[in-house]
Parts: structure tokens; sequence; C-alpha cells
């Protein structure tokens, strides 16, 4: 087997890892029993929802090159495909710290 066939399903593998917990985490248990959130739990559940959603779909678009490396190559698509995420990555981690910067959370006082 070729590496870069272990290379896609293995980040097909990541990334439904990364969906997953993104949404245990931020989607699950979202708000109080009240239903009430704060201005920063709603921009971090819509930020994390987008997120997930975009990680279900690198994780499919990673699965289907594995599959198509088994008749061509994919070396060029491969690197896109990561580096794509990784830049979706960090603009997601800048926009949660501009949140954080100036929203108000749920922490009090």
């Amino acid at each position: 087997m070729k590496a870069k066939r272990f290379y896609s399903f293995a980040l097909a593998c990541l990334m439904f890892a990364i969906s997953q917990q993104l949404f245990e985490n931020y989607i699950l248990w979202f708000g109080f029993r009240d239903r009430s959130v704060s201005e920063l739990d709603f921009a971090e559940h819509t930020l994390a929802n987008c997120f997930v959603w975009f990680s279900i779909a690198m994780g499919v678009w990673f699965l289907s090159l594995g599959l198509l490396s088994f008749r061509v190559e994919i070396k060029k698509q491969l690197m896109c495909a990561c580096i794509l995420f990784l830049f979706a990555a960090a603009i997601s981690i800048a926009l949660d710290l501009y949140f954080r910067s100036y929203m108000m959370d749920s922490s009090g006082g």
C-alpha cells in the first residue's frame, strides 16, 4: 500500500475525529437548562457548527482521495487539501480569539 493512500485515509479518520470532538464539546451541550446563552457561547456555537461541517466535508474529500489514489497520482490534491484545512483551522482559531476579546461570556461579574 502506498504511503499516500495511508495518509489520505488517516487524515479522513482525523477529520471525523475532530468533528466528533467539536460536536461533543461545543454543540451537544449547548446552553443552560433554561436555554439562555451568553453572547460568546452563541458565537462559539455557530463557529463550531460551521467547522464541524467543514471537517466532515474534508473527511469525505480525504476518503475520496484515498479511493482515487488507486488509479491516479494524488500528491498535489492531498497537499492542497491539507493546506486548505490548516488555513481554515487558523482562521477559526483567530475568530474564536477575536470573539473572546470583546464578547461577554457567562463567567459572571
